[in-house]
């Protein structure tokens, strides 16, 4: 037992936050990636669902992780069990953690099977890149599924959810079916179309945790652009994610910009990073700063001289 809290006291101690915490206790939310923290503290979504939840003023989010070596399924924040939260948001991002989702649901005596929770809560809300691509196989399991981007319509979901204004689960989608991407559990009510949310936001979405624990080492991850131009036969994010769209240089330098103090390492994320065209001015930037610029996905067929040598100046090796 005490070898998962001293973990989590140094794992807390060596973060660094980006952003300033407003909590309130009476709308408790468990942040959940089915997966270990080096690997969740590197999701851009988990990251930005982090942070939403902890700036509102009206909500307290807390954080648990998967680790099949970890003896008890306990909150990084304050040790809590994860069925003494009234609200379980899942973030998935890879097929495999459904199984851990359901290993963490029975470590936690948590009713797997929707049908069979008959009280109002826990509500499990479930998203991210695994569920957008396939949501059957927790669709009796989950009460309800963000299929998409959901940063566009994450306030909306919490502010109902918040309002605890209704008896039941059902009477809680009557109020959330409006929400382009959100689908109900099969044991709330079947539907037989999904839509898939394809929001863009004005500005990228970017770390707000900076750890030397996680996969990305003390690194500032940004987005550079959302979706992707290409639809290659092994990929789903041109699909999922909607038509390619550029973030701006001025949007990306003005928010590493912003935090630049707290790290030293910047990692651009897009799956095509060089296909915006503005991506020599923030090269330009970080060399010009003494920031190390690395890269996500780069195709061989957009690389040229002067953004092959800007790479390079920038820090990336390989």
């Amino acid at each position: 037992m005490w070898k998962v809290r001293q973990k989590h006291e140094k794992l807390i101690k060596q973060e660094t936050l980006l952003f300033e915490i407003s909590r309130d206790y009476s709308n408790n939310y468990a942040v959940v990636y089915p997966n270990k923290y080096s690997i969740a503290m590197s999701n851009l979504g988990f990251n930005f669902l982090y942070k939403e939840l902890n700036t509102r003023g009206d909500s307290n989010g807390e954080r648990f992780f998967y680790d099949q070596d970890d003896d008890e399924v306990i909150s990084l924040e304050s040790n809590r069990y994860l069925n003494e939260f009234e609200v379980i948001l899942f973030s998935l991002t890879y097929e495999l953690d459904y199984i851990n989702l359901l290993r963490l649901m029975i470590k936690s005596e948590i009713e797997i099977f929707g049908d069979r929770r008959t009280r109002l809560f826990p509500i499990l809300i479930g998203g991210g890149a695994a569920l957008t691509i396939n949501p059957a196989p927790l669709l009796k399991v989950l009460d309800f599924i963000y299929l998409g981007n959901a940063d566009g319509d994450l306030k909306r979901i919490i502010d109902t959810v918040n309002r605890k204004d209704y008896r039941d689960k059902e009477e809680l989608y009557d109020r959330l079916k409006k929400i382009t991407g959100l689908i109900p559990g099969e044991h709330i009510r079947k539907v037989s179309t999904f839509k898939i949310s394809k929001y863009f936001p004005d500005a990228p979405v970017h770390s707000t945790v900076i750890t030397p624990n996680s996969e990305m080492k003390d690194m500032f991850l940004i987005e550079t652009a959302r979706g992707c131009p290409y639809r290659c036969s092994f990929c789903s994010v041109g699909r999922i994610k909607g038509g390619f769209r550029r973030f701006s240089a001025e949007s990306i330098i003005g928010i590493i910009k912003k935090h630049r103090d707290k790290f030293r390492r910047v990692g651009l994320v897009s799956s095509a990073v060089l296909e915006n065209n503005e991506i020599n001015l923030v090269l330009k930037f970080g060399i010009d700063n003494g920031i190390t610029m690395n890269t996500s996905s780069l195709r061989l067929d957009l690389l040229n001289e002067e953004n092959l040598n800007l790479l390079f100046k920038a820090g990336n090796k390989t």
